[in-house]
């Protein structure tokens, strides 16, 4: 009979048919079990029920026996040293069957093979003596069930390669099946084009709510209840192996539905490879099982990995099962996963868990793909009777401390990376140890893309620390950067120190709400941010939770902010988008620190409000509806900040400020502000644009700019250090050559009631402004206090000398009949010009008439007169001379001049008048001959 086939919906490709799990439950559930699984099994996996669902093929010693038809026992096979080898024309186990090797205990190895045409259907239970690994290698395919399970005491390898490769160089392969037996260990898999794909489908994790586990033991209770326990998932009905083992898993592609592997404390591998080798390394850490490590240097072609439906990889060093309350009395090691493939996608909930409750080293998570890595989604578990909230679990990676050692890490590796609706990579501590790091690594670009349709929400990488322990450092690398709402961020909530974030993109861009941030939200100082690119744009809010788009550190407690540090060459700030260090507390603000090799812009303020774009370190009061939601998540700050602002410093060639705008150190509350430092060659502060440093009850903050070519205000810029209430006006430094300040743009360091600060300004041009008492609709500079002590304003500007750029001139005459001569012979080349008075008289008494004129009508453009393009040489001159007496007479012309129409006008001098407009040749000694 031939095989069932049914479409499976996946990019247009058919996989052996299958029951749906939803089905075989309720059939199951009306007939019992027994012959009705029989019955299942018949028209579920058709293709293995008519024959003998396991068959050797007849070239090893392989056996196999069973009374039932779902109840298999496999011996005999050829045994060399500890390498048991089998070989099978067909290898599957029936619904709630099952597969035993009957082996001896001391085999080490248990390796079988598939030659036959037929994948393998495990949905019952493969069993193994002693602590054999056992190798499973079938070309055409292998799908696990919602009923298949391993009870071996080693490490299970399924794969779809083509052989299995030993150490000493022979192969036990599937499609050759005249193979040399060896007994030597396993080193490699062999995958060829025609590889088969491997399925893990089930109904997916189940979630335990509103339930506590104890970190400590009976006597020492540390309890930790659901309210702050991130994941809890159980996974006791998961394909698994014993702790300590290694659970892999290599095809051509990988397809979970729901699929759930566990290997607690030990190794879970997923490879996806077309074509090439997978090397196969042991381990056995001391007093350990031994391990399987997979590596992927020598494969040619990658393929796809997808895990969906609430799918699960696991490798926590202890499983939960459905006991409420968990009592846990310490644990062994959390475990290590690997995934890798040509595209790996992680949806719907599926997630790639580690959690760690012993005192042994953490395993990590690490996932490389080739293309690209997808992870979308969330699963929201809404509990039967609504006795608890709902809890959301994101599509994605994690690995969770809840012991004494330090968290494992998660390392990702791809040419592309993207995260929508919710899907996370996260490093979690809630006991006294340090979280993992979290290293990204991506070539090309890491998109968080905004899912409005599934979860409102796009991802985020983060690390988080609730209780002691200090909270893992967070390392990007990437070409485009590009991040729509949740984002990038480091967060402690308890009392440990916050995690260093560094991100390197060659471009970023950080929207609708979104962060790449450092957060405390306890009594730990907050970390430190790092963030290189050769551009930065930040822009606009989220419109939902009214957001701004930000790179920041910042306080929400008693713990300080750390500090922010920009490496860039061009900084954009639009739309209420923010750099920024902020307290909300007790805790200070951090430093900020702007390296920019072109430029900063800030520009705009959020549509329909008057907050700004902005760069500064701030201390700020929050509306009550945001401190009401930080209550909700069981963080409560108080209503008026006693931290100090910290500092800002700005170094780049042009500085812009624009359309309302703001760089600014600020303290809403009772502590000082901090000093603002610009280091550029231009600043403009153009349309309400601000340099601004404010207090209300503390010292006020302080702006010291040094600018190397013009410092611009125009259209209300402003440069301001004011004080409200008592505070006192902070002081402002300005060292520029020209300063410009028009169209009531101000300088200003004014108090209220404290004292004002002062102004000192040094420049060697100031236009627009000048000091006035109080503020004007003119252009001012001003220190005053309205009821206290007005500030001091000291201008330096170098004063002006009349007479410093005038040479004085000898009072003696030169001599000038020796260096001159009135006339010009043919032979001398060296010439003097001497323009005289131009056409105007001597004196005012004599007439113009005396002179005689030559006039050319031709109008002569270049020289300040009306004209033409014409072009006039001394060849091209034809003049016509007149004389007052003689009309006839002719003369060399002495000068010119030209009238009202433009027109060129030659003249000589009378006979009877001295020369006034000559052309003269000077002698030997005063100018040489050229």
């Amino acid at each position: 009979m031939k095989s069932l086939m049914i479409n499976a919906n996946r990019e247009g490709k058919r996989f052996p048919g299958k029951c749906p799990v939803a089905f075989s439950k309720r059939v199951a559930s009306f007939l019992g079990k027994g012959i009705v699984l029989t019955f299942l099994a018949i028209f579920c996996n058709a293709e293995v029920v008519l024959s003998q669902a396991i068959q050797a093929d007849g070239s090893l010693s392989t056996g196999v026996s069973t009374g039932d038809g779902l109840n298999f026992t496999i011996d005999g096979g050829d045994r060399v040293g500890d390498n048991l080898f089998h070989s099978f024309e067909v290898f599957s186990v029936p619904t709630m069957g099952s597969a035993v090797f009957d082996n001896a205990v001391d085999i080490t190895h248990i390796v079988g093979r598939v030659t036959g045409n037929a994948s393998s259907q495990i949905d019952g239970l493969i069993k193994a003596n002693g602590g054999a690994h056992l190798f499973l290698i079938n070309p055409n395919g292998i799908v696990f069930e919602e009923n298949a399970q391993l009870d071996i005491g080693g490490s299970f390898i399924g794969s779809t390669a083509e052989s299995v490769q030993f150490e000493d160089g022979t192969e036990f392969s599937a499609v050759a099946p005249v193979s040399l037996l060896t007994m030597s260990a396993p080193v490699g898999l062999q995958m060829g084009l025609g590889s088969g794909e491997i399925q893990v489908n089930d109904a997916g994790y189940q979630v335990l709510p509103n339930f506590t586990i104890n970190l400590g033991t009976p006597a020492n209770p540390i309890p930790v209840s659901s309210s702050n326990f991130p994941i809890g998932v159980d996974s006791s009905s998961s394909l698994q192996v014993k702790p300590g083992n290694t659970i892999a898993l290599v095809g051509s592609s990988l397809v979970f539905d729901g699929g759930t592997l566990a290997a607690p404390g030990g190794r879970v591998e997923l490879g996806s490879v077309r074509q090439g080798e997978v090397s196969l390394t042991s381990q056995t850490p001391m007093g350990e099982p031994t391990q399987w490590i997979l590596g992927y240097d020598e494969v040619q072609q990658f393929g796809d990995t997808e895990l969906s439906s609430r799918s699960l990889l696991n490798t926590s060093d202890l499983l939960f099962g459905s006991v409420n309350p968990f009592v846990i009395g310490g644990g062994a090691r959390g475990g290590s996963i690997q995934l890798q493939g040509e595209q790996i996608s992680v949806r719907d909930g599926s997630i790639a868990l580690i959690q760690n409750f012993g005192s042994q080293a953490f395993g990590d998570i690490s996932v490389r793909a080739a293309e690209g890595i997808v992870l979308e989604g969330a699963f929201v578990h809404t509990p039967a009777m609504g006795a608890v909230p709902d809890q959301q679990i994101n599509s994605g990676f994690a690995t969770n401390s809840f012991g004494f050692v330090r968290g494992g890490d998660i390392n990702i590796e791809a040419p592309q990376l993207y995260l929508t609706g919710g899907a996370e990579v996260i490093t979690t501590t809630l006991g006294p140890a340090a979280g993992g790091n979290l290293s990204v690594n991506v070539t090309d670009s890491i998109f968080f893309e905004l899912d409005n349709a599934v979860v409102p929400e796009s991802g985020r990488i983060f690390s988080v620390a609730f209780g002691s322990g200090k909270v893992g450092d967070i390392h990007i690398e990437t070409g485009q950067l590009d991040i729509e709402d949740n984002g990038i961020a480091s967060r402690n909530i308890g009392s440990g120190e916050g995690g260093t974030v560094r991100v390197i993109a060659d471009d970023i861009v950080v929207s609708v709400g979104a962060s790449i941030a450092s957060v405390a939200l306890g009594a730990g100082a907050g970390g430190d941010l790092f963030v290189e690119a050769d551009t930065i744009d930040v822009v606009g809010i989220n419109p939902v939770a009214f957001l701004p788009a930000n790179i920041s550190v910042s306080t929400t407690l008693s713990g300080n902010a750390g500090n922010l540090t920009i490496d860039t060459q061009r900084l954009r700030l639009m739309d209420g988008g923010r750099v920024d260090a902020s307290t909300f507390a007790t805790g200070a603000a951090g430093t900020v620190t702007i390296n920019a090799t072109e430029s900063v812009e800030v520009a705009g303020t959020v549509p329909g409000s008057i907050n700004a774009s902005l760069i500064g370190s701030t201390a700020n009061r929050i509306d009550p509806q945001l401190r009401a939601f930080f209550a909700a998540q069981g963080i409560f700050v108080p209503a008026s900040p006693s931290g100090a602002a910290g500092d800002v410093t700005v170094n780049t060639p042009v500085l812009t400020v624009r359309d309302g705008a703001e760089v600014t150190v600020r303290n809403d509350g009772s502590g000082d502000a901090g000093l603002l430092t610009a280091n550029v060659d231009t600043i403009r502060l153009l349309d309400r644009g601000g340099i601004t440093a404010s207090t209300e009850q503390g010292g006020g903050g302080n702006i010291d700019l040094s600018v190397q070519d013009v410092l611009l205000m125009n259209r209300e810029g402003q440069i301001s250090a004011e004080a409200g209430n008592d505070g006192d006006g902070g002081n402002i430094t300005l060292t520029t050559p020209v300063l410009i300040a028009v169209e009531n743009s101000d300088i200003i360091a004014n108090a209220n009631q404290g004292t004002g600060g002062n102004i000192q300004i040094n420049a060697q041009g100031i236009v627009g402004t000048e000091f006035r008492e109080q503020l004007t609709p003119e252009s001012d500079i001003t220190a005053s206090s309205q009821f206290g002590v007005s500030g001091e304003v000291s201008i330096a500007s170098p004063d002006v000398d009349p007479s410093s750029g005038i040479v004085t001139l000898p009072a003696t005459v030169a001599e000038a009949d020796n260096h001159i001569v009135a006339g010009c012979s043919a032979e001398d080349s060296s010439q003097f010009i001497a323009t005289g008075r131009g056409g105007l008289p001597l004196a005012p008494s004599r007439r113009i008439g005396a002179q005689r004129l030559w006039g050319d009508v031709r109008a002569v453009n270049g020289l300040g007169l009306a004209g033409s393009n014409n072009n006039i040489s001394r060849q091209e001159l034809s003049p016509t001379l007149i004389d007052s007496k003689n009309e006839n007479s002719l003369a060399e012309a002495t000068g010119w001049t030209s009238n009202e129409r433009g027109e060129l006008l030659l003249f000589a001098e009378s006979a009877s008048s001295p020369p006034s407009h000559s052309a003269t040749c000077l002698q030997a000694d005063a100018v040489q001959p050229s």
